[in-house]
């Protein structure tokens, strides 16, 4: 539900694809080909929940996002753009981190994804093991307190 992906579509199928590019994308329309063959339009499309592709330009990148109806475009971006700045910023600060060491998520961004798959925090009582045994035995001193199997 939390995904905006339609029930029936796999949750985690995506697509990431890496090009190396001559051009940005969108820029060749209307250039001719070696054969003379004019490219007029081009659109992308995909099966997959969530297609990201990367064209590597030679000087920087261009990353494209394609999502389902219903996915939030902009947090689903901006969750890809902070991934990558922090993936960029380790790379030039600790060259040697693995990659599974790097916090890719914003700050409040754990958090919520924690919150939304637990629930709110419960409050835990300050009290020791025995100090709750001891409130539990004065509610109901008669109530039994161990079963096993040769009794309680």
């Amino acid at each position: 539900q939390a995904s905006g992906v339609p029930g029936g579509s796999p949750l985690f199928t995506s697509l990431f694809n890496y090009r190396h590019t001559e051009r940005a994308p969108g820029r060749g329309a209307g250039t001719a080909a070696p054969d003379g063959i004019r490219t007029v339009f081009t659109q992308e499309t995909t099966n997959y929940p969530v297609a990201v592709s990367v064209d590597d330009l030679g000087t920087g990148f261009a990353v494209t996002v394609d999502a389902v109806r219903g996915a939030d475009a902009h947090q689903l971006c901006e969750l890809l753009l902070t991934c990558l700045d922090r993936l960029a910023d380790a790379l030039a600060d600790t060259p040697g981190l693995p990659v599974a060491d790097v916090d890719v998520l914003g700050a409040g961004t754990w958090e919520r994804l924690l919150e939304q798959g637990r629930g709110p925090r419960a409050e835990v009582p300050a009290a020791v093991l025995p100090e709750l045994l001891a409130e539990r035995v004065c509610v109901g001193p008669d109530a039994v307190a161990v079963v096993a199997e040769d009794g309680e």
